[in-house]
This record gives structure tokens, C-alpha cells and sequence, in this order.
């Protein structure tokens, strides 16, 4: 016994290399969709740099305006655009748990967010 810890043997080397092949994509896959939700947290994507309009953080940090009518305004809409970045992070998490190429961008327009399709290089996918 303390000699095959010692000298391991070439079936040993083979499954233990055949483990850490297996596990090696599919560990990286959760990594990137669990990346997915850090990214919509924080509202940065470190691994391009690129910013992002906001994270839930700083949505949670916003100011709710003084006057009553408008403060359940305020809330309705933080509350909305949270959902959007939650479900925008979801979405391109199970994407990529999925293997798929198409994701979902948060694009503001007229100060309106709206989830757009997108392929990998970030080309808009319409559909009629």
C-alpha cells in the first residue's frame, strides 16, 4: 500500500487525468453563468472591462425623490429596471449553461431598458 502512494501507477495517472478533463469544461461553463450574475450585481464585466449602465447594487443606491406621488414612481421604476438586470443575468446564465451563442444585452433607449438578443460578438439578432 505505502509503496503505490509512492509510485502511482500509469492507470492511476490516466484516470486522474481523464477526471480533471471531464470536469475541467464543465466546471469553467458554471463558472462563466455564475460570472453572469456578479456582473448584473455589480454592473461591471470585468472580463472585457466594459461598464454596464447599472448593477443591482447601484440601483439598490439610487434616491427616491421626497414627494410621496413620486417616491412610489421611483420605486416602481427601480424596481422594474432590477427586474430587467435580473432577468438579463438569468437569461445569459442558463445560456451558457446551455451552450448556447445567443445572449441577452440591456439596452437603454429613451430611458427605457429593453433585453435585445444578441450573438457572441455583440451582432443584434432580430426576429421577424
Amino acid at each position: 500500500m505505502e509503496d503505490e502512494k509512492e509510485n502511482p501507477s500509469p492507470l492511476n495517472d490516466v484516470i486522474s487525468s481523464g477526471t480533471a478533463l471531464s470536469t475541467h469544461e464543465v466546471v469553467g461553463r458554471f463558472g462563466e453563468a455564475n460570472a453572469e450574475f456578479i456582473k448584473g450585481y455589480r454592473g461591471m464585466d470585468n472580463q472585457t472591462g466594459q461598464r454596464l449602465s447599472k448593477g443591482l447594487a447601484g440601483i439598490a443606491k439610487s434616491r427616491v425623490n421626497g414627494n410621496p406621488a413620486e417616491a412610489v414612481k421611483n420605486i416602481k421604476q427601480q424596481a422594474g429596471y432590477s427586474a430587467e438586470v435580473a432577468a438579463t443575468s438569468r437569461d445569459n446564465a442558463e445560456a451558457i449553461i446551455n451552450r448556447s451563442d445567443i445572449r441577452v444585452s440591456l439596452s437603454c433607449n429613451n430611458r427605457q431598458p429593453s433585453m435585445m438578443p444578441v450573438d457572441c460578438v455583440a451582432h443584434v439578432l432580430i426576429h421577424g
